[in-house]
């Protein structure tokens, strides 16, 4: 096997009860020489033709499909059944790893390898299915990085269609694409020996040949229809219609039905501004597994660490926890934003107010440094205000001094090795970043 990773299309769960079957088949996958792109859950609406590129783009398709007893028909996410069904389209390699209880029919024609939850090493034939995946990849395997190219614009004629294209032909061009208007034919399949070298389309739906053509040749495609002034929508073209999609909510997506410009280019921007964000392809092991232990969290952080300077190989480990976890951080040695030569003290409260939780490593010496004290003092104020919420790690047996803080208000960590005292702490501020809820105390 090469140096060159097996960039693979990976459709998962980003709930936080299905982290560590995530992180286990990240593992297993990164062993085996793949490197999975993953679309990042965010409160952007969906873009299929974002997803259409990523999977045009990669080498293969894995679905990691967990059980879910409220999902009706599919039993799993009907997202995942949905990305599935594209790869289908694509033509794809193909591997489906399904919790044992979920739908099997949704996926056939697929490899299936069937596990458990408490023990997912036991997946049937999955050392099997994982190598096969890797000899029908290997040879589409290439670098996910391109030079933005040209696009295909397809619009009818008349006046509203023609002044619609030219603001069109204006967003794609302002973001880097050249732009190749084509010929509208409503009955005509395109000719593919030209098409193929766009980078995706953008088309109105009444050019029927031409989108149904671009659709099962698996072309990245912004469909676009008009809306006439009554609000009719015209009938959506069977070959469109996805049963997953619809359960999972996002059918709204798969037209931008318009009847102004300026709503047809509300709509058009974010996904062109998406189909240019940098594609989320793991370049190592780490950063996958930190990216799977962030699924789920209501919370980013940024995490404020206070400690005294004796302490800086601990905060250091808490540092690298917290890293590993995809936890974000302000520490004053190990990630310090402050620009030199700046007031300390007051780029420091905006350190503060812009954190989410603040960790204090309390020893003998934390109550002897006057910035410790001060930190501390701030962080007070604020989380009296409900601005940020303070947890006290006490790392040995000192007592408080001038009744800064009540030892039974924090959590003792006195007697445990500082292996078990890094578990604790980045343990405790995972749960408080998924679940929003102060546990430490």
């Amino acid at each position: 096997m090469g140096a060159t990773r097996i960039p693979i299309y990976l459709s998962h769960s980003y709930r936080p009860e299905d982290r560590a079957v995530n992180r286990f088949f990240w593992e297993v996958f990164w062993r085996a020489g793949f490197a999975f792109t993953v679309d990042p859950k965010s409160t952007d609406q969906l873009s299929i033709p974002h997803l259409e590129l990523m999977m045009q783009r990669s080498a293969g398709f894995v679905a990691i499909a967990p059980y879910r007893p409220d999902q009706e028909r599919y039993k799993t996410s009907p997202y995942i059944v949905f990305e599935h069904n594209m790869a289908v389209r694509a033509k794809k390699p193909r591997l489906v790893l399904a919790e044992a209880r979920v739908a099997g029919h949704p996926y056939d024609g697929s490899p299936v390898s069937v596990f458990r939850r408490d023990d997912p090493a036991r997946a049937r034939d999955l050392a099997r299915y994982v190598e096969e995946l890797r000899e029908q990849c290997t040879p589409h395997a290439e670098s996910a990085d391109h030079v933005l190219g040209s696009v295909g614009l397809v619009m009818p004629p008349g006046r509203s269609y023609d002044r619609a294209a030219s603001a069109v032909t204006d967003v794609l061009e302002s973001a880097g694409y050249e732009v190749d208007p084509l010929r509208f034919e409503p009955t005509r399949a395109p000719d593919f020996s030209e098409i193929d070298r766009h980078d995706f389309f953008v088309i109105d739906i009444r050019a029927q040949g031409m989108a149904s053509g671009l659709y099962y040749r698996f072309v990245p495609t912004i469909r676009l229809g008009y809306q006439s002034d009554n609000g009719r929508v015209p009938a959506l073209p069977g070959m469109f219609r996805d049963d997953a999609l619809e359960r999972a909510g996002g059918s709204a997506q798969t037209v931008l039905w318009w009847n102004r410009e300026d709503e047809l280019l509300g709509q058009l921007q974010p996904i062109v501004d998406k189909i240019q964000r940098p594609r989320r392809e793991f370049q190592t092991l780490d950063e996958g597994t930190g990216y799977f232990q962030s699924l789920g969290r209501a919370l980013q952080g940024p995490v404020f660490i206070s400690n005294a300077k004796r302490q800086n190989d601990v905060a250091l480990h808490v540092s690298r926890g917290l890293d590993l976890n995809n936890i974000g951080f302000f520490h004053y040695r190990f990630k310090n934003s402050i620009p030199m030569g700046t007031v300390w003290e007051g780029q420091l409260l905006q350190r503060l107010r812009s954190s989410r939780l603040f960790v204090a490593l309390i020893t003998a010496e934390y109550w002897e440094s006057p910035l410790c004290r001060q930190e501390f003092h701030m962080a007070q104020q604020l989380a009296a205000q409900n601005r940020l919420s303070v947890y006290k790690y006490f790392l040995d047996e000192a007592n408080d001094t001038d009744g800064v803080a009540d030892r039974l208000q924090g959590k003792d960590l006195s007697g445990l090795t500082p292996e078990e005292q890094l578990s604790a702490i980045v343990l405790d501020v995972d749960n408080y970043l998924t679940v929003g809820q102060n546990i430490a105390s």
